[in-house]
């Protein structure tokens, strides 16, 4: 083999030896460049995945609770420990006007002690006879001692709240509803008494309470008096 033909194989081989070592490099950045992309999506669905997971916790809201209010029905008359001192029974052919002198109490006081028209009262109608624009009321011990108990064994327990008292036993002097607006104005469960308003239109009336059995916070209150303002 001449010297001449020995030069050009080698020539070439060298030369087909840059050309795989090309091809072997160009795989390679292949093989890196699809497993970086590859890397990449995978990256980018992790990402998208955290992201749902967070803003799933952050519209998640926990429901709010509010405070329940107890509405407090009007009582009955007959199961209050106390009631109107002065009270007058309508007779036959009575007015209101006959009633207020017999009383010495003006006739518009009476109607508004009772929160009523003076043209539509009743015969046996029982009205409420105010001194001094005022409402005095008398404890009845045994009701009151009663009550206490029955408060005691979980029963009526409205009846450890002065403002709730009032909201129960106040109707319907002065024309006085459970739905009106009442707020406590003073207590001493030391000597067992305290004070609540009314607010009933422009009107606030003043209801005295006192506890007639036990004194403090778990002796039941029972109206004394409610004055007009």
């Amino acid at each position: 083999m001449s010297k001449s033909v020995k030069t050009l194989i080698a020539i070439l081989i060298f030369f087909a030896a840059i050309f795989a070592a090309g091809n072997g490099y160009f795989y390679a950045k292949t093989v890196s460049l699809e497993n970086t992309m590859n890397n990449k999506d995978d990256s980018a669905i992790t990402k998208t995945k955290t992201t749902d997971t967070v803003s799933a916790s952050i519209t998640t809201t926990t429901p709010v609770k509010t405070t329940d209010t107890t509405t407090v029905a009007t009582s009955s008359t007959d199961s209050r420990p106390s009631s109107p001192s002065d009270t007058v029974v309508v007779g036959q052919g009575e007015t209101l006007f006959a009633i207020g002198q017999k009383a010495g109490v003006s006739w518009t006081q009476i109607a508004d002690a009772n929160g009523i028209d003076a043209d539509k009262i009743k015969v046996d109608q029982t009205l409420i006879i105010p001194k001094n624009n005022q409402i005095g009321f008398t404890v009845n011990k045994d009701m009151a001692a009663s009550l206490q108990k029955d408060v005691d064994a979980g029963k009526y327990l409205f009846r450890l709240t002065a403002v709730d008292t009032a909201k129960a036993d106040s109707p319907s002097a002065y024309g006085i509803t459970s739905t009106d607006t009442f707020a406590q104005a003073s207590i001493d469960e030391t000597a067992g008494s305290a004070t609540v308003t009314a607010k009933k239109g422009d009107k606030i009336y003043l209801i005295t309470l006192i506890q007639p059995s036990t004194k403090g916070a778990k002796g039941i209150w029972a109206i004394e008096s409610i004055k007009s303002n």
